[in-house]
């Protein structure tokens, strides 16, 4: 199976990087004094500096999160942040932001024990239209049966942008848009680095309209197929590399149509069934059917293992194999460009 990685929020991924080995980052001995330590990088565009870009440092403890330090790049693009040291020498992550023409580019995440040999935050030119460069990349659907006879989804969704630009969004439209299966209700956006607060369900749709930024980002959506639904389907709004769809078992007898590949999973112990299909263009459908019966499965179960399943399986993992992600970003409240 062809496995893509996407990468968590910022808040996961800086706890993950307790036990996750810092491939692109070149470590250093802090002093047996705990001085002073200092974050140096460069804001770049293309490989060029930037200069007078809005800088924050931000840094994630145990006990509280936020920016510590506010400053602009120089002319040679650069910056530079004193770091205060862990309390007690506990946990700490550090990480920069660059806003940049009305949009946030996240830098990689440093442990407090580690410092970057050269730190960049990578920002790019905005465009309201992109033909052609958005397309979703990996759609994974768990369905999980419910006591009554209505199935829980939980949705994880990779959007790539092959583009060297970022595309942004202004007058409410979208920069991107996911038909959901027919009949789905109690629609709710879940976490991942596409925030919450950019999406909106209209009917079966989902709409995003934040910036994409050239590369991958993540969206985690939750719906309901309805108690007295039989069949349900999905038809495709754009073209779409890969659809997974992850049965909980035990479930009633399913079958879906338009997925070539079956095959059963186990994750936390729990045993799912998974169907999987690639290359779908827009129009193509995959349509689903079931028998009534409600298997006895816990609700609270339910939730658990869905929420583990998103994070281990079809291909999905918290921390990509290269090591630190690409910088990513979400738009600003008010900002953006026409679509």
């Amino acid at each position: 199976m062809n496995q893509r990685h996407v990468r968590i929020s910022i808040w996961i991924l800086a706890a993950l990087l307790l036990v996750a080995a810092p491939a692109t980052l070149a470590a250093q001995q802090p002093s047996a004094q705990a001085a002073a330590r200092t974050l140096s990088g460069r804001v770049l565009k293309d490989g060029r500096p930037v200069a007078g870009a809005a800088v924050t440092v931000h840094e994630v403890t145990q006990a509280k999160s936020g920016p510590i330090a506010q400053l602009r790049s120089d002319a040679s693009g650069r910056f530079r942040a004193v770091l205060p040291p862990p309390v007690d020498g506990g946990f700490a992550v550090y990480f920069a932001t660059v806003d940049y023409e009305s949009v946030r580019y996240f830098g990689p995440p440093l442990h407090a024990s580690d410092t970057v040999a050269d730190y960049t935050v990578a920002v790019s030119d905005t465009a309201s239209v992109l033909p052609g460069a958005i397309r979703t990349s990996r759609r994974d659907l768990v369905l999980v049966p419910g006591t009554d006879g209505s199935w829980q989804v939980n949705e994880g969704v990779l959007i790539r942008n092959d583009a060297t630009r970022t595309l942004v969004s202004r007058h409410g439209k979208p920069t991107w848009a996911m038909r959901l299966p027919t009949g789905a209700d109690s629609l709710q956006a879940g976490q991942g680095d596409l925030g919450a607060e950019h999406v909106r369900f209209q009917g079966s749709w989902v709409f995003f309209d934040a910036a994409l930024v050239p590369g991958d980002r993540e969206l985690f959506v939750r719906y309901r197929l309805p108690a007295g639904t039989r069949t349900s389907s999905i038809t495709f709004a754009e073209p779409t590399d890969t659809l997974a769809v992850s049965v909980l078992q035990p479930a009633p007898p399913i079958e879906i149509h338009g997925l070539s590949s079956t095959h059963v999973v186990t994750a936390d112990g729990q045993r799912f069934v998974q169907y999987m299909g690639t290359g779908f263009k827009k129009g193509d459908k995959v349509s689903m059917g079931w028998k009534s019966t409600s298997p006895p499965v816990s609700p609270v179960l339910a939730g658990v293992v869905a929420a583990v399943l998103l994070l281990v399986i079809g291909g999905w993992a918290a921390i990509r194999n290269r090591g630190v992600p690409q910088a990513r970003a979400s738009l600003e409240p008010g900002a953006g460009g026409a679509v």
